[in-house]
């Protein structure tokens, strides 16, 4: 009928433009008339042909190298990357080093009171009587096996075999130290702790050493707790152990890349 228009044509005889179908919102319609790739609030796509895309691609491919890199000094330390970027590469490096540091100091210093104690058996048991803590009976094999207690403990500690639990024995040592030298303080004794020699009662008029020995023992005590706590340190046998044990979980993930 020429009152009726037909699909597609205005009723002035134009051809329409194109409209939304009915219940569409003319936020669909505006989204549908852009070019494919792109929509609102979103920035340039990926694989534009105009290469705008392409940084999204070039900065995952640097973070992947970054954070490559970070686990590979975290693994030459034996700790956990902490950031990318030399400040926070450095960082495991100098708490390895500080580890390392204190594990052969602590190695050297058990090493040297066990040899001292070790030639003089009598001098060790006269030593541990004079605490005046342990039964008769317990004094003989104290007083034996401590020496060879303390370097078996500076042995681990020097190899680097065991580490952590050798520096909780340490730590459990020197607090125990500590406190029979602080009991005997307390008891008004007159002893030689005989921590680095073979103390024993001390001669009439000779001063004690309590204070010294105390702060001396609590520093040692705090260098095995912190052996403890920081990331292992360089030249050990555990990490020797470790990448043996390990050798494809390091290596997978960098070999599995094209």
């Amino acid at each position: 009928m020429a009152g009726q228009t037909t699909a597609g044509t205005a009723s002035d005889g134009t051809p329409a433009n194109d409209a939304p179908a009915p219940g569409a919102s003319t936020s669909d319609a505006s989204v549908e008339g852009m070019p494919v790739g792109r929509r609102p609030g979103s920035g340039w796509p990926e694989g534009r042909g105009d290469g705008r895309g392409s940084d999204t691609g070039d900065s995952d491919s640097d973070s992947d190298s970054d954070s490559d890199s970070d686990q590979t000094i975290a693994r030459a330390t034996g700790g956990t990357a902490t950031g990318a970027g030399p400040a926070g590469s450095r960082v495991p490096l100098v708490l390895a080093a500080v580890s390392t540091l204190l594990r052969l100091g602590l190695a050297g210093l058990w090493l040297a009171a066990g040899m001292i104690k070790i030639g003089d058996p009598q001098g060790m048991v006269r030593s541990v009587r004079a605490f005046r803590i342990l039964p008769e009976a317990l004094v003989h094999p104290v007083a034996y096996a401590v020496p060879f207690v303390e370097i078996a403990l500076g042995l681990l500690l020097l190899v680097g075999l065991a580490v952590r639990v050798s520096a909780v024995v340490s730590a459990l040592l020197l607090a125990g130290y500590i406190a029979a030298i602080a009991s005997a303080a307390a008891r008004g004794l007159r002893i030689d702790c005989g921590c680095f020699s073979t103390g024993g009662d001390l001669t009439a008029g000779a001063p004690t050493h309590y204070t010294g020995e105390i702060i001396r023992d609590g520093l040692l005590l705090a260098a095995s707790v912190l052996v403890v706590c920081l990331p292992a340190g360089a030249l050990t046998v555990d990490r020797i152990l470790e990448r043996g044990a390990r050798p494809l979980a390091v290596e997978g993930p960098r070999t599995a890349r094209p």
